[in-house]
Order: C-alpha cells, then structure tokens, then sequence
C-alpha cells in the first residue's frame, strides 16, 4: 500500500480508497491529513484493510476500504446504484427484480502485491477466475477516484443447470 508524488504533485493514491485512521483512539475513523485526527496513530492515504468476510478463495489479498463505499442492488448485484430508485425498472434497471433496495457495502481492494485468483473446474459449480491491468483514462477525476492505473481481478462463481438439451 506504498504510493509515492510524482515530481511533488498530490500523491497518487494505490488504491481506490479514501483516507482513514491507523490506530490510535479513532481507528478506522474518517480523517483528511491532520494529525489530531488519529491521535496516536496516523491517517493513512489509501486506507484498505484484510476483508476477512471474503471468499477463502480471494484470501489473503482482498480487502475492503475503511471509509469508502458503493452501492449495489440486493438482487442484481452487478448494478450500481445511489438510491434504492436506482433497482427499479423506472429508474433505469431493466433487469432489476421487484423490491430491490440499494445496499452499501465497503469497497473492494488489494491489500498487498501478488495477487491471486484461482477458478475452480467443476461441472455443476465451476470457477472462472482472472487478473489483469486497468490503464489509465484520459479523466484524472476517474482515475483518482477509481485508483488508476492498477490492477483489477475477478472470480466468477457459476451454477450449471441440467435442461435435459
């Protein structure tokens, strides 16, 4: 989780994290660079910490953002959301089951370098897996946000249905 400034502009954070407080009496809290923030620990940049409610097979390299969050919909969970509006056909998720609310969860991230995505062959229950790099976007805005360039993964659970075809 090391990042450096280039050439003494703002430092580039390593992740798509936002601050957050390392020990101390507020750790885990929101704080921005003042040292009064974390009294007796420190505010770190990009904070991502060991996500020990993932898969054992994403472990031990997934983390979750201290104080950051997305929203996804409860049932289609591949869609993002802002509000619970965002999981109704009306609001645009032509996929989206009904009663589906927004629900927040900390985001994902790596906590260290090497990481690992193993799939798993299964016939009925098989495991796509992957690792690959995200370049850059042309918007400094995404990529600060997003933590770009860096490293993006996937695991891919499956269920294979028997339909008698």
């Amino acid at each position: 989780q090391c990042f450096c400034a280039p050439g003494g502009s703002p430092p580039e954070r390593p992740n798509g994290c936002d601050p957050a407080c390392v020990g101390g009496g507020n750790d885990g809290g929101m704080c921005i660079s003042d040292p009064s923030e974390c009294p007796g620990g420190f505010c770190h940049l990009a904070d991502c910490r060991q996500d020990f409610t993932a898969p054992a097979a994403l472990q031990p390299n997934e983390g979750a953002c201290t104080q950051t969050f997305e929203g996804h919909c409860s049932t289609t969970s591949y869609r993002g959301c802002n509000g619970d509006f965002d999981c109704t056909a009306v609001g645009g998720c032509g996929f989206c089951q009904g009663g589906e609310t927004c629900t927040y969860t900390n985001k994902n991230c790596f906590i260290n370098s090497g990481i690992v995505r193993q799939g798993v062959p299964d016939v009925t229950n098989p495991q796509s897996a992957a690792v690959f790099c995200i370049t850059a976007t042309t918007s400094p805005t995404v990529n600060g946000v997003a933590g770009l360039p860096g490293p993006g993964a996937l695991h891919q659970p499956t269920t294979v249905t028997d339909t008698g075809f």
